[in-house]
């Protein structure tokens, strides 16, 4: 991609978009470190440890935001507690994870899903024209689901599967994607963050997050060999749960952190 900041698509409110834009120039000089991960709208540290919660809340208070997966319960409790003695907010999901029985269950549910009639399915591609990208980080907005950079949704800097469901009236009405966000030569590098789903709520109970997340699930595994798919819900999100195990993602017995230095960002949530 050329220097021009305004081919990258970013979007959301003012503190998200110079965020996104910062996050961009930095994760160039930090892509190779292989334990971190990036999304666009935030960097990443996979598989946190108490030993060095010091240097985790410095880089949190230089980048405004840290996410940290793959989290182990023994220690969520007790590293919560030290970073917030830093001064910093921390959210916490429950890290789901698929298994033996995901993509047969992802299966299944694509076989027996009848998609109303005048619906259609499209994904994201560096052929997408800009008004669309939009109205797809603007569904994500408006239900609660912090927006990703029209690049990342693209593809162009890590591996991406993003696809929308569009009415008859031209419109989309749910989105849902599969980002590649670790280090391929990490631990975690044939891993993919999947979720990010957003649904028109007028189009609501008729099944389309289930549909999406199924897709880009099989997707994940028949185009880049993925070999875990993980997502974030917070445990009282019952919808989002039920999705999610719908799909053959379960506990894990792992957590999946935001943690957010105040002054730079002022919420943690990234999601419901």
């Amino acid at each position: 991609m050329g220097d021009g900041m305004e081919q990258f698509e970013f979007f959301g409110n003012e503190s998200q978009i110079n965020l996104q834009q910062r996050y961009y120039r930095l994760w160039q000089y930090l892509k190779a470190h292989p334990r971190l991960s990036f999304v666009g709208r935030a960097i990443g540290v996979d598989d946190p440890a108490l030993n060095e919660v010091g240097d985790l809340a410095g880089l949190t208070m230089e980048l405004g935001l840290l996410t940290m997966a793959f989290t182990k319960a023994t220690i969520v409790d007790e590293l919560r507690s030290v970073l917030e003695e830093y001064g910093l907010k921390v959210g916490f999901w429950q890290h789901l994870m698929s298994n033996e029985k995901t993509e047969s269950r992802c299966n299944s549910v694509v076989a027996s899903f009848n998609l109303p009639t005048g619906y259609k399915i499209e994904r994201i591609t560096a052929a997408t024209p800009h008004h669309q990208l939009r109205s797809f980080q603007k569904l994500m907005q408006v239900c609660d689901v912090a927006p990703l950079p029209g690049y990342i949704l693209r593809g162009q800097e890590v591996p991406t599967i993003a696809e929308m469901v569009i009415s008859p009236q031209d419109e989309i009405v749910a989105t849902g994607v599969s980002i590649f966000r670790h280090n391929p030569e990490g631990s975690y590098g044939k891993a993919a963050h999947v979720g990010f789903l957003a649904t028109e709520p007028s189009q609501r109970g008729k099944g389309l997050a289930r549909l999406l997340l199924a897709r880009v699930i099989l997707a994940s595994y028949q185009e880049y060999a993925a070999e875990l798919l993980h997502t974030g819900v917070r445990a009282d999100n019952i919808p989002s749960q039920r999705v999610c195990r719908n799909c053959g993602l379960e506990e894990s017995g792992m957590y999946f952190l935001g943690v957010v230095y105040p002054p730079v960002l002022e919420q943690e949530a990234f999601t419901r």
